[in-house]
């Protein structure tokens, strides 16, 4: 962990303290450095295409394949039809493989002409706060934050790129360190669930 960074997409999503993000603590006791960095910039590798596009059809093909949509038990006006759902599926996968460049980097981007952006912010860890400047216009985190913790994605198998949700730090660091300890991917990540939900 030292020497690394933690990634802190956003700032405090609705007033989780675990979101107050504390650089202190991350320097002093972890040897790690905080960058925090503003949504809109997902919001730009998004729009302006600061992505690998052919993986993203790759992404888009797996998730055809393996992904299986729930019912949509809101009221009939809300409901969304197979081509908005399709929008939210391709952000979502979006938003993950722009995170993943985020935090590690991404030599693809280098090619385009975008050198800085290639470079990713040397994260070990990351959380994104989503709720609620993000989320009432935008689908949430929950779908990108899942397959970055998983230990596979349209790739392969690969480590678990840790993301916190809310931009929960605290939470974030114990994430970290039971995947630092037990080299696998963690079972629950929300600190304000139940335990039962955890089972």
């Amino acid at each position: 962990m030292k020497g690394k960074s933690y990634l802190s997409l956003g700032g405090v999503s609705m007033g989780i303290a675990g979101s107050i993000v504390d650089h202190n603590f991350f320097e002093s006791w972890l040897g790690m450095k905080v960058q925090a960095v503003d949504m809109t910039e997902l919001r730009r590798r998004i729009d302006q295409k600061i992505y690998d596009e052919t993986e993203l059809e790759m992404a888009l093909a797996w998730a055809d394949k393996h992904f299986r949509y729930g019912e949509d038990q809101n009221a009939e006006q809300y409901k969304r039809n197979e081509t908005q759902s399709r929008a939210v599926l391709k952000e979502s996968l979006l938003m993950a493989m722009c995170i993943r460049d985020m935090m590690q980097g991404n030599p693809k981007l280098a090619e385009k002409g975008l050198v800085e952006e290639s470079l990713g912010y040397n994260a070990i860890a990351a959380g994104f706060q989503g709720q609620r400047h993000w989320t009432d216009q935008y689908p949430n985190g929950d779908t990108a934050e899942a397959l970055l913790n998983s230990s596979f994605d349209w790739n392969g198998v690969r480590e678990p790129f840790v993301v916190a949700t809310e931009n929960d730090s605290l939470n974030g660091v114990a994430m970290l360190m039971g995947h630092q300890l037990t080299g696998t991917a963690g079972v629950c990540r929300r600190t304000h669930l139940l335990v039962a939900g955890c089972r």
